[in-house]
């Protein structure tokens, strides 16, 4: 649970875990929360005691959060919250992309998708490290989050594949590009952009009967676009 207290100061929060069972270490979760993007000033964990069941514990930190990220407009709090959730579980990996949700914006499954590109990227023997990428994407956030936009434009149903968004979020892609100083960071911008723009087709928005996404990612890209 994220929350600012009133003695806080600006850009000072508090992040509350709560579990059952064996009690966490803290070596555990403070690279979760580095990962995220965020630096633990301190932590106290503390073991609830209730006869005759399992016990109850909670790790209390206070972080302070990047002077960029901004906890409105983009419902930060609850992605955030949602996220680390998710890397807790196990369900998500547990790397440096996961600091696009305070830096640009993006929910999980949103940083999935990104990193499912830079994993692909990889394969293809792009020149580059995951951990470059990771520190590229977060250092150039208005450019990442156009980049989900630019392909949420191009496959979410509810968009009806909107040309002239998407033509429109290109102009500003490339404008932006031509602000990025650094050669290699250039380079690896625009192979997310030109693996997003290979994508054919993809399930990242289907869902079941239940509302349920898949918990996989599969896409279609159609090679001859991706030099």
């Amino acid at each position: 649970y994220l929350y600012r207290a009133v003695d806080q100061p600006e850009m000072t929060f508090s992040f509350k875990i709560f579990g059952k069972g064996q009690p966490r270490t803290l070596s555990e979760v403070l690279p979760k929360l580095e990962h995220m993007g965020v630096k633990v000033i301190h932590a106290h964990p503390y073991v609830i005691h209730q006869t005759g069941s399992l016990g109850q514990w909670i790790i209390d930190f206070v972080i302070t959060i990047d002077t960029n990220v901004s906890l409105e407009g983009y419902a930060i709090k609850e992605r955030f919250q949602e996220a680390f959730n998710q890397i807790y579980q196990g369900q998500v990996d547990d790397d440096s992309y996961n600091q696009l949700v305070l830096l640009a914006g993006l929910n999980w499954r949103e940083v999935t998708l990104i990193r499912a590109i830079g994993k692909y990227l990889s394969q293809i023997q792009v020149p580059f490290s995951q951990a470059y990428m990771q520190e590229t994407l977060a250092g150039n956030a208005q450019l990442t989050r156009s980049l989900m936009h630019l392909f949420d434009a191009r496959f979410n149903p509810d968009e009806t594949a909107d040309e002239q968004r998407q033509s429109l979020l290109l102009d500003s892609i490339h404008q932006t590009l031509d602000q990025v100083k650094n050669l290699d960071e250039d380079r690896i911008i625009k192979h997310f952009l030109t693996i997003i723009q290979s994508m054919l087709r993809c399930n990242y928005y289907q869902t079941d009967i239940n509302g349920s996404t898949p918990d996989y990612l599969a896409f279609k890209l159609d090679p001859c676009q991706i030099p």
